[in-house]
């Protein structure tokens, strides 16, 4: 034995045997001093291992005694000595087999409890270094005091020399542990824990001890940290543990926490954050995607509310945590128990506004500037796997939690996952976008694969059109598997799930189709026979329908003539979708996609639908019906087809629209008829576009097509009636607008024989519902052509005498009372526009004889139902203002008499309906003739003072006004007169 043990072990039992209270001033401890600075000054010491339980004697021996306090230069000597033996002579204690007992560490420990003294301290940690070597085991039962005491003290002392330490300390007990807890040697349950538990508990106290380490020092130990416990597996749990200190707990408020940059501008400070950010981009790029990864994970993990319970008790088993360790209670990174409702909702938000801000970090994107795609691609691919899984799995629990009073939270949370996946999009170039979602198209997820689908869909919004070879090249893959997916998930299976995949599929291709379908058009064909195919299938389906059709609409815009031959695949099966059920047209998107679809097929290919167009008519007529109602939702719906419409009378030629426009009349006429008003639209628009040539071929068809048209009243009017009364005015409405089409295109040369034509035709057999059409279309056409009509106005005109009598009540009770007042309405209007539209003298005197004493006697014309609004609403708004204008019409003194004379003996009948009237009419003639009517005063003034007198109150009051009316027209008081 070397000498210097021989006096070091005799003096340790000399030393038992001493006073306490004098203790370490004593010779023996003073020759104890001499002993140990003379080994520390050995280089080399034979059986060195024998000194190191001596050594332990000597420690317990100075933290036994009462005055352990004064001895912390002996302490410290020992411990120096400690670590000059075990530093210089490691392999040589490693090989001798030291007992626990003999090297115990607990006494190495102890001295950092007890001692105040900073240089105690490091010299103990020094020890606890090289001991970790000797020892592990025993370590491993004091690590958690050691760096507790670590956190405590040691980090918050801002010295070279300290931190010297702690990274000796790191680099040496932490893989001494970590291989201490992978061994199986341990027969004890206590020591059979795992690393992750060790690890986590050392993070925690570090990250606690974060607000009290020195600013300048922090990024340098957390880094020294991370990348001892290894940064591919503890980064992510040091970066949440971040976010649970700083986010949930709060920063203590500090002197140097006042300045601008600590203010709190999100759920994490500035400060704060540009640390968890700078560390986190000071380790290598895939590293911290994949930390990201898992963090994501983790947060999925964690329970919607405080109060619910996980499915999975281990995170490891969890549906998206696979790759995150167990974490016991001991260390858990966010615990449920310790924690508010309030803290958990904010954990998880701040966890992905970091995640945020870690992406559009100037050092994350100059990593990123500097790796090749094809290292990137996988870690991406993942990364937006992981986004997209935890996107289902927020806008889930939002939907669920709408009703709950931390609904708003889950709708913050849920838009800044999206926030974070649009800046996972945006951060990725076009070709690797396309790749990571091709890939991403092929997962098990179906959530995944649809929410891939919608990032491509929006991708191809921003993008447009194919802009060059290189674009078309990286997109074309894509029409295939997309393809694939609609055919699996549309006809193969029927997984409600899954069949929205399929329309998101479709959807992706309807967006592909119009960027590159024009230059490439073979892959398109087989998207388009699918789809025919998936209409044929899934027509019980309105939603895929309005998919297809969709889908259909895109291909035949971008394909054009690629189509021709396919349109027998499609085009019935579109047509008979729609008409095979009426309920289909209460889904908005469907009849929305079917009028998109056929305005596409139309305006593309109209010179190929003639075996289709008869059927394409009739539905079109049949929606837009539909359509036309007041519902407010239906305006895109009505727009399209009027365009449809529009197409259709515009760009086929009249041999092929004008059979189809006939047929479809006598389709529409028994059973839709009300939808026969847009076919008629239709032929409206058409005739305007109508050659002179094409127009005087077809007129005659025309003609016995109106022909047709107006002897709807007679064949279906009684049917009609019972269930629209007013029906036949309807059609008649969009028949004599077309027909006046087609007679603004004529010549006077056919416009006068083809009118006396229709005349003839209306008045051959005295067949009151022709008269009634007669004189409905006159009063348009004389609207529209005005001083043009006047060439075939007389035997119109001349024929009014004898239908106003016939239909006078007052000269036969053979009428039918309803139609009788829409006939002479029609009769007094058309009759009014003749006379107000009469330049050039078409109103002679004896046509004037022929139809004023008529015209007149309709104000005693008065209804068999008593009805007195019908009468007046016929006297004020249709007879008055014919009166009216036959007066200025006549422009004769003789004339005026007449017809004033007339309208006073109106007066004296014995109905006051019929003198209230009769003054209306004089009331109206003298405002017409002005001064001019002081020459018919002399004979008015009788009949004045008669109804002055009247014994019915309303006549009385009526004259006075009149009267006064008078009065104002010719300028003097009549009241000398009475």
């Amino acid at each position: 034995m070397h000498p210097c043990s021989i006096f070091l072990f005799f003096y340790c039992r000399q030393i038992k045997d001493e006073e306490k209270v004098s203790v370490f001033e004593s010779d023996n401890w003073k020759r104890v001093l001499i002993l140990l600075e003379a080994i520390q000054e050995k280089k080399k010491i034979e059986n060195a291992p024998k000194l190191v339980p001596l050594a332990i004697q000597l420690l317990t021996r100075i933290l036994e005694s009462d005055d352990h306090i004064n001895g912390e230069y002996i302490k410290q000597l020992v411990l120096s000595t400690l670590y000059f033996i075990c530093s210089r002579h490691l392999e040589e204690i490693k090989s001798s087999g030291l007992k626990a007992e003999q090297f115990n560490l607990e006494m190495i420990v102890q001295c950092i409890r007890t001692s105040d003294n900073p240089q105690t301290h490091h010299q103990a940690l020094l020890v606890l270094t090289v001991a970790a070597k000797i020892q592990p085991g025993q370590l491993l039962h004091n690590v958690m005091s050691v760096f507790t005491f670590m956190g405590a003290n040691t980090l918050r002392q801002d010295n070279t020399y300290s931190f010297h330490i702690i990274s000796q300390i790191l680099e040496t007990v932490i893989p001494a542990c970590e291989e201490t807890t992978k061994s199986p040697k341990s027969g004890k349950k206590e020591d059979e824990k795992k690393p992750e538990m060790i690890i986590g508990m050392i993070l925690r106290i570090f990250v606690d001890a974060y607000p009290h380490i020195p600013e300048h020092r922090k990024l340098m130990l957390f880094s020294k940290l991370i990348q001892i416990v290894g940064p591919d597996k503890y980064l992510w749990h040091c970066l949440l543990l971040f976010i649970e200190q700083v986010a949930t707990k709060g920063r203590q408020t500090s002197i140097e926490d006042d300045d601008e940059d600590s203010k709190q501008a999100g759920p994490i400070s500035t400060t704060d954050l540009d640390f968890i950010l700078k560390l986190a981009t000071s380790f290598p790029l895939v590293t911290q995607i994949s930390s990201v990864k898992t963090m994501i994970s983790f947060i999925a993990s964690l329970p919607v509310e405080k109060d619910d319970v996980p499915l999975q008790p281990s995170i490891n088993k969890a549906k998206y945590t696979t790759d995150v360790n167990i974490i016991t209670d001991e260390a858990k990174i966010f615990n449920l128990a310790t924690h508010t409702a309030k803290q958990l909702r904010h954990f998880k938000y701040a966890t992905f506004y970091l995640l945020c801000q870690h992406l559009q970090c100037e050092s994350f994107l100059a990593q990123m500037a500097n790796h090749q795609e094809e290292e990137l691609l996988p870690n991406f691919q993942k990364y937006l796997e992981k986004v997209l899984q935890y996107l289902s799995q927020a806008a889930r629990n939002s939907e669920l939690c709408q009703q709950k009073s931390d609904s708003k939270f889950h709708k913050v949370l849920l838009h800044k996952v999206y926030d974070l996946l649009d800046k996972v999009v945006s951060l990725l170039p076009d070709v690797m976008f396309v790749q990571v979602v091709s890939g991403l198209m092929d997962h098990d997820l179906v959530p995944v694969q649809r929410k891939s689908m919608e990032l491509l869909n929006t991708k191809l919004h921003q993008i447009k059109e194919s802009q060059s070879s290189t674009q078309s090249e990286m997109l074309l893959p894509l029409v295939e598997k997309l393809n694939i997916i609609a055919k699996l998930t549309l006809l193969v299976e029927s997984e409600e799930e899954k069949t929205l995949n399929g329309q998101t599929a479709l959807y992706s291709l309807k967006l592909l189709c119009r960027m590159l379908a024009s230059k490439n058009p073979k892959p398109f064909v087989e998207v388009l026979k699918l789809s025919s195919e998936v209409l044929k299938k899934r027509r019980e389906n309105p939603a895929i329908c309005a998919t297809v059709l969709l889908c259909i609409a895109e291909l035949c815009t971008c394909l054009k003539v690629h189509v021709i031959q396919y349109l027998p695949l499609f085009i019935p099966q579109v047509i008979e979708m729609v008409a095979q059920d009426d309920s289909l047209l209460d889904n908005e998107l469907l009849t929305l996609s079917f009028a998109t679809a056929l305005l596409c097929v139309v305006q593309n290919l109209p010179q190929f639908l003639s075996p289709y167009l008869l059927d394409i008519l009739h539905q079109v007529c049949r929606i837009s019906y539909f359509a036309d109602g007041d519902n407010p939702q239906r305006p895109q719906l009505k727009i399209r087809l009027q365009l449809v419409r529009h197409l259709l009378a515009t760009s086929l030629p009249s041999r092929v629209i004008l059979p189809c426009i006939f047929n479809c009349y006598d389709l529409l006429v028994t059973t839709d008829w009300v939808r026969y008003i847009f076919v008629m639209s239709i032929l409206k628009e058409h005739i305007s576009e109508m050659k002179k040539e094409d127009l005087d071929s077809y007129q005659n068809q025309l003609l016995e097509f109106f022909y047709k048209a107006f002897d709807f009243r007679i064949k279906y009017s009684q049917v009609i009636i019972k269930h629209f009364k007013s029906g036949i005015i309807t059609i008649e409405d969009s028949v004599i607008p077309t027909m006046t089409s087609m007679v603004m295109k004529m010549s006077e040369a056919s416009f006068r024989p083809m009118m006396f034509k229709v005349f003839d035709w209306c008045t051959r057999d005295n067949n009151k519902d022709r008269i009634l059409v007669l004189y409905r279309l006159s009063d348009y056409l004389v609207e529209t052509l005005r001083s043009l009509f006047m060439i075939v106005a007389g035997p119109i005109v001349n024929y009014t005498a004898q239908i106003l009598d016939l239909n006078n009540s007052s000269k036969t009770r053979k009428v039918n009372n309803n139609k009788q007042n829409v006939l002479i309405t029609s009769i007094l209007d058309c009759l009014s526009k003749c006379f107000l539209y009469d330049n050039e003298g078409f109103l002679t005197s004896d046509r004037f004889e022929t139809v004023m004493q008529p015209i007149v006697d309709q104000i005693d014309n008065l209804p068999y139902n008593k009805k007195e609004s019908i009468y007046k609403n016929r006297v004020t708004n249709h007879l008055v203002p014919c009166i009216g204008n036959l007066v200025l019409a006549a422009h004769d003194d003789s004339l005026w008499k007449k017809l004033n004379y007339q309208i006073l003996l109106k007066t004296r009948h014995s109905d006051a309906l019929v003198r209230m009237a009769a003054l209306e009419i004089e009331d109206e003639f003298h405002k017409k003739l002005g001064l001019d009517f002081m020459t018919l005063l002399p004979e008015t003034i009788p009949f004045l003072a008669e109804l002055m007198e009247d014994d019915n109150e309303e006549v009385e009051s009526k004259s006075h006004r009149v009267i006064v009316e008078m009065e104002k027209t010719l300028g003097e008081p009549l009241q000398k007169y009475f």
